[in-house]
């Protein structure tokens, strides 16, 4: 069963790695940073503002912190101490976050004012470059205590795929079979989506509001997620909260993180520009609210079968169909295909660079092939294959030598 969502319902997205790769990324996170509990009475917030996040590859993130005051006036830290929870995953210099390997980690900065020490921090999951034929949305959570976030599979195979749910520590965040997630108390989890012998993790850091008195401790923005075609308008809107849970009449300053793939106006009207991913910013007082807007192609391309194993010095035929997204049918008069497989950097090449394929899309597996290994065949419209965002989203097989 092909399993494709659309409009409110489809959460996808796509964005350039190197030059001809592209993968899927999917982030949500309403809350900017996790505010440490000594915090409390003081005169100051500290917030790192790019959130949660997720990196692939060999990509890198620089973060910022901003320390507000009882005003809501924020200023921009330089003096700032970074740490990383997990540096066999990603280290952290200057704010400027070196991968290492696979794996999630938690950011944390700290900053010193009069004999004060204010603390935030948010979660970072590292992945691999190509992505797997599923995906989970939110891709990395920050949660309040008591909030419920519900988890969701958006499938590109044509295999119906139910993910098994598992929290690795269920006193921070527990999620059901349904993939809803509870943020019970705080601290840091991770929430794998299991299938078959693939797994995608979700980082979830639960934390509580600040104590603090502040004119505004958080910004809501709805929806959480919108997802558009080029040159389509939309109007998100926020809602600026207290300390006391109430609603605050403010001014809110909208901002779009990528506006070359959405621009935004200050009334919070969306247009959409180019495929790929932004997040859209809603801004009071320095808190800082998110939503993900996702700009979607109108072709897709489906590869079936989405997994298959291939021994060492075996070969595979894969088939590939175009799918409209825009008209939820496929089209049968697109037929002629550019195939590919990425090629990875050092350490990653001697376990993933062991496969090549043909323009038939015939995937032939070295006969040294490290078993149980992972491949990505990808595939691109001919006719613009070094663009790969002005033909679509590809779609990745796995070959597993066995």
């Amino acid at each position: 069963m092909l399993d494709f969502k659309i409009g409110q319902k489809l959460t996808a997205v796509t964005k350039i790695i190197g030059i001809i790769l592209i993968v899927l990324v999917f982030i949500s996170c309403s809350k900017t940073t996790k505010p440490d509990d000594s915090d409390s009475g003081k005169g100051y917030l500290l917030v790192i503002e790019e959130g949660a996040r997720s990196l692939r590859g060999r990509e890198t993130i620089t973060y910022t912190a901003s320390l507000l005051d009882a005003l809501g006036k924020s200023t921009t830290q330089t003096s700032v101490n970074w740490t990383s929870s997990n540096e066999s995953a990603a280290t952290i210099n200057n704010g400027t976050v070196s991968v290492v390997d696979l794996g999630s980690t938690e950011i944390t900065a700290s900053v010193t004012v009069d004999g004060e020490t204010y603390t935030a921090s948010v979660p970072l999951v590292i992945r691999l470059e190509s992505p797997l034929p599923y995906v989970v949305v939110p891709e990395a959570i920050i949660a309040i205590t008591g909030e419920q976030i519900e988890l969701e599979v958006i499938n590109f195979s044509a295999e119906n795929i139910n993910p098994i749910y598992v929290s690795s520590n269920g006193n921070v965040a527990s999620v059901n079979s349904s993939g809803v997630v509870a943020a019970i108390s705080e601290g840091f989890t991770e929430i794998k989506a299991n299938y078959q012998n693939m797994s995608f993790v979700v980082p979830v850091l639960v934390t509580a509001l600040p104590e603090i008195n502040f004119p505004v401790v958080r910004v809501n923005v709805s929806p959480e997620s919108q997802e558009m075609f080029i040159n389509d308008s939309f109007q998100f809107s926020a809602n600026a909260i207290n300390s006391e849970s109430q609603s605050v009449d403010i001014t809110i300053e909208w901002k779009s993180t990528d506006p070359l793939v959405a621009s935004i106006d200050q009334n919070g009207n969306v247009t959409a520009v180019s495929v790929g991913a932004t997040k859209i910013q809603a801004i009071a007082n320095g808190i800082i609210g998110e939503a993900e807007c996702h700009v979607l192609p109108d072709t897709i391309i489906i590869v079936t079968p989405f997994l298959q194993s291939i021994g060492a010095g075996q070969s595979f035929t894969f088939n590939a169909q175009a799918y409209s997204l825009k008209n939820e049918q496929y089209l049968p008069n697109i037929d002629d295909f550019y195939w590919f497989m990425p090629q990875y950097p050092p350490p990653f090449d001697q376990f993933f660079n062991n496969a090549s394929v043909n323009q038939a899309g015939t995937v032939s597996v070295e006969f040294d092939a490290i078993p149980g290994m992972m491949g990505f065949t990808l595939v691109s419209l001919s006719d613009d294959p070094d663009n790969p965002l002005g033909c679509g989203v590809y779609m990745v097989d796995l070959g597993f030598p066995k």
